[in-house]
């Protein structure tokens, strides 16, 4: 059973011949019982500061279990994003060299055109200069023929040139 502050005031103890002197005892008992009222309001405090401390720890455990997830799924995410982000650089990056071996295949074979190009242009060039040289050979000949077949007359002075 439980003390009260009103249990300890209004407690009577039996007289007795040669006991404490009643007044002396009425006033300790009463002193007692405001003391252990005071510390039964600052127990009854206590109690509704410890109750509110639990509840605000409970929602911080809860705030702090909720930050930890948040953290997990964030660095889940930002490992999710740097994969990605890797897989995207290696597509890219597979993408631009084929694209640059591409060109480059392409190149080749404009410059492989190009120098087929020339060597077909020279080989003309060297045909057309031999026919040219054959034609004025040719020319020539035919120039010198002419000349020794028919002799030209002679000139007179008197025949206007021309």
């Amino acid at each position: 059973m439980r003390l009260s502050p009103l249990d300890i005031s209004k407690q009577e103890f039996a007289r007795a011949l040669r006991g404490y002197h009643p007044a002396e005892v009425r006033a300790f008992l009463e002193k007692v019982a405001d003391e252990f009222a005071e510390l039964d309001t600052e127990r009854t405090t206590l109690y509704e500061q410890k109750l509110k401390l639990e509840a605000q720890l409970e929602t911080y455990k809860k705030m702090e279990q909720s930050l930890r997830e948040s953290l997990l799924m964030t660095q889940k995410s930002l490992e999710e994003s740097r994969v990605n982000a890797e897989h995207q650089r290696e597509l890219i990056l597979r993408e631009a060299e084929l694209e640059a071996e591409q060109i480059k295949r392409e190149a080749d074979r404009h410059v492989a055109d190009a120098r087929y190009e020339l060597e077909r242009l020279a080989e003309q060039r060297d045909t057309y200069l031999k026919r040219l040289r054959y034609l004025l050979h040719s020319q020539q000949e035919l120039i010198d023929m002419l000349e020794q077949e028919t002799p030209l007359p002679e000139r007179r002075d008197d025949e206007p040139s021309g």
